[in-house]
């Protein structure tokens, strides 16, 4: 298999991508009489009957996305009577989102509308030709997104302390001779800021 010697065919791989998604957020299509569902809160929606009540959090890392854009498609599930909120048996400060009958009306509806679609596209398009390009897509993601977020330092440290069978804390503590101290509320507060930002900011395109 050749390898890739050129940003060249990578850049003009997420041109397209980012030329669907953008296509792929215009505004639903489908019979005013089930309603309709935009591709992003379409997708939610699935997961939801699929795998049942999900919290916020757990959903944005399905959809490998931060907490904030699934939080404003919940939002407007919820407004559009697609979903309620639950209680959380597991965690008292959280809830669960559930899909109500409405909404499984609604997605029944987005169901056919995607179903007529793939139809269209029958003999233009093969299913073998399809599944190569989800699974390059899914590569390429796992590659760039699981690469960055681990820095070179963290990677090369992980690594070494796997080596001498010691975790990477270990690892931290023995290089610099002396275990460190707990960190102070205050800096325990900068920390969850710093994870926060992350998160919010891992993917460079929200696809809802």
């Amino acid at each position: 298999m050749a390898t890739l010697t050129s940003s060249t065919a990578l850049g003009r791989l997420f041109t397209e991508v980012s030329a669907l998604a953008n296509r792929l957020k215009g505004p639903p299509t489908g019979d005013p009489s089930h309603g309709s569902l935009a591709p992003g809160t379409r997708m939610i929606a699935r997961l939801l009957r699929d795998d049942g009540p999900q919290a916020v959090p757990r959903i944005a890392r399905v959809r490998q996305t931060s907490r904030q854009n699934i939080q404003i498609a919940v939002n407007r599930l919820k407004e559009d009577g697609h979903v309620e909120l639950i209680a959380n048996p597991e965690h008292k400060r959280s809830v669960l989102v559930r899909l109500t009958e409405q909404g499984r009306r609604v997605l029944a509806g987005a169901d056919d509308e995607d179903a007529r679609f793939a139809g269209s596209l029958a003999g233009q398009i093969t299913e073998s030709e399809l599944t190569s390009a989800a699974a390059l897509l899914r590569q390429l993601r796992a590659q760039i997104f699981g690469a960055a977020q681990q820095s070179p330092e963290t990677r090369s440290r992980s690594g070494k302390a796997r080596e001498e069978g010691k975790s990477p804390n270990q690892a931290a503590r023995n290089a610099t001779g002396s275990l460190a101290a707990e960190p102070s509320s205050h800096q325990a507060s900068q920390v969850m800021a710093a994870e926060k930002t992350t998160e919010e900011t891992e993917l460079p395109v929200s696809l809802l």
